[in-house]
């Protein structure tokens, strides 16, 4: 039995499905949510959702007893978290609403660090995009979507501190994901549309190669996912609504397998078991795909009103 699928969902203009979306052997649940969720963190049977209220924010956290997820608690915080995922008793986030990082310790319920995101001038305010580690260098990495920038960041005192930045050119750098068959990372842009390759070595970041997605000047790359053997890599296209689909090589090379049309604003992006999920956000579904013979076909679409982002499973 396939295991449920978990998201979040701004819903429609009469509340329908908004909060965190369940569809569990075609049935679908909603935990309704009282302000805005962008993200979700499943550890095993426990829930992760930070939540901007209408005068604060805070961090839910749901516990499932007898396959029902209940809130065991809400605990305030500094700043709205749009992506995260956790580590040991902590969870790392990223706000790109205030530009900053911050721990979360799970034993205190308290952000126990916060780094905020400024270029070296200190004139504009960054928007953090995406937060992750990488265990080969010990090192937590961090996109800046406003400031065009990726910083590697450690841990001193229990505090993020910062270890190194790469600046990239103004083209909206977005997302990142990692490899374990290649051991790169795979970087998109949403103004250039390229694919970076990346690797981090001796606690720099090195661009070993890029990729062009699209020169249409009207789509912009979204969603980023890369399956769990670390083999196949698909970038949405919003505008044009289009899925690409690449095999990722040894070398960390890539080759376009699939490149076809799906529905409108093709928002986030998830490899679970066998299929390929995509938050279509416009044609409120999301739709289900499968590889055949190297190329992606569509298998069925499930009705949610303005799907937003895939759960992060952690590990």
């Amino acid at each position: 039995m396939q295991e449920p699928l978990v998201l979040t969902a701004y819903g429609n203009e009469i509340g329908q499905d908004k909060g965190i979306v369940i569809i569990n052997n075609k049935q679908k649940n909603v935990l309704p949510i009282d302000g805005k969720a962008n993200i979700c963190i499943q550890d095993n049977n426990i829930l992760y959702v930070p939540v901007k209220e209408k005068e604060a924010n805070y961090i839910y956290i749901y516990h499932e007893f007898n396959n029902l997820l209940t809130l065991v608690g809400k605990y305030y915080v500094n700043h709205f978290y749009s992506y995260g995922f956790k580590k040991d008793d902590n969870l790392f986030l990223a706000s790109f609403e205030d530009g900053v990082d911050a721990i979360f310790n799970l034993a205190s319920y308290k952000e126990i660090s916060i780094f905020t995101h400024t270029p070296n001038n200190y004139a504009q305010k960054g928007r953090s995009h995406y937060i992750g580690f990488n265990k080969k260098e010990n090192v937590y990495f961090s996109v800046d979507n406003a400031l065009q920038e990726v910083y590697l960041l450690q841990i001193d005192n229990h505090r993020l501190k910062l270890k190194y930045r790469k600046k990239f050119k103004n083209e909206n750098i977005r997302l990142i994901s990692y490899s374990s068959y290649s051991n790169k990372y795979y970087m998109n842009t949403e103004i250039s549309n390229k694919i970076y390759v990346l690797d981090i070595k001796n606690n720099k970041i090195i661009i070993e190669n890029e990729y062009s997605l699209t020169y249409n000047q009207g789509a912009f790359s979204g969603g980023n996912a890369i399956s769990k053997d670390g083999k196949r890599l698909c970038i949405t296209l919003r505008g044009s609504n289009i899925l690409l689909y690449y095999e990722i090589h040894q070398d960390g090379t890539l080759s376009l397998l699939s490149k076809i049309s799906c529905g409108q604003m093709p928002r986030d992006a998830m490899f679970k078991e066998s299929n390929l999920y995509i938050t279509c956000t416009l044609s409120n579904n999301i739709e289900v795909y499968k590889e055949v013979n190297k190329r992606l076909v569509k298998e069925q679409s499930i009705s949610v009103e303005n799907p937003i982002t895939f759960s992060l499973i952690n590990g």
